[in-house]
């Protein structure tokens, strides 16, 4: 429990950027797996809509059911433009709300939403010591740009660069990568489950 309190907090903390943006993105390469952590947010006036929206029972403030049907509709938002390709094939997200805040106003506060999603994403098969190709493509939430995407690198995972870490900063409402990849072999990445902080 507590692991997984302090990796969350460092998701959040790593998705915080100044000035606040609304959306952020960060992608963990594993060797069997990409992590993506996405930061959403929604503005006061739109949140507010939305909230309106979802109160199925009139009662000017949304149930854990109402709750959940909004995050998911917005999860829908957020992610109608991401595309995640290993090796030129598509990658199927499992994703996972690990925080919100501003679902559970009352309608007419006028808070802005900010929501926090996990996605997992298998890798299919690798070969030790070929080169494999990421790519990713999104938009900015509701046109806002900039927004941007972080990819943080395993041990035993490097990149043509070889840097750990490397930032891409999109100025317009459209963005995408395409980063090289090399794996080591299977033994020389025991252990390495967890990027390092």
């Amino acid at each position: 429990m507590i692991g997984s309190t302090v990796a969350l907090l460092l998701m959040l903390a790593a998705l915080q950027v100044e000035p606040p943006r609304a959306k952020a993105e960060e992608i963990h390469v594993f060797g069997d797996r990409l992590v993506l952590f996405l930061r959403y947010e929604v503005e006061a006036g739109p949140a507010t809509t939305l909230r309106a929206r979802f109160d199925s029972d009139g009662s000017g403030k949304l149930g854990a059911d109402e709750r959940q049907a909004l995050a998911d509709a917005v999860l829908r938002l957020a992610t109608e433009d991401l595309r995640v390709e290993w090796d030129e094939r598509p990658l199927a997200a499992a994703p996972i709300l690990k925080a919100a805040t501003g679902l559970d106003r009352r309608l007419a506060s006028g808070d802005e939403m900010v929501l926090y999603w996990q996605l997992d994403f298998e890798l299919p098969d690798w070969v030790p010591g070929a080169r494999h190709e990421l790519r990713f493509s999104d938009r900015a939430a509701g046109g806002r740009a900039p927004f941007g995407c972080r990819v943080r690198l395993a041990p035993g995972v490097e990149s043509e660069t070889a840097e750990p870490v490397t930032s891409f900063e999109f100025s317009g409402a459209q963005g995408s990568f395409r980063m090289g990849l090399l794996f080591q072999a299977a033994h020389d990445r025991e252990g390495a489950r967890e990027p390092r902080p």
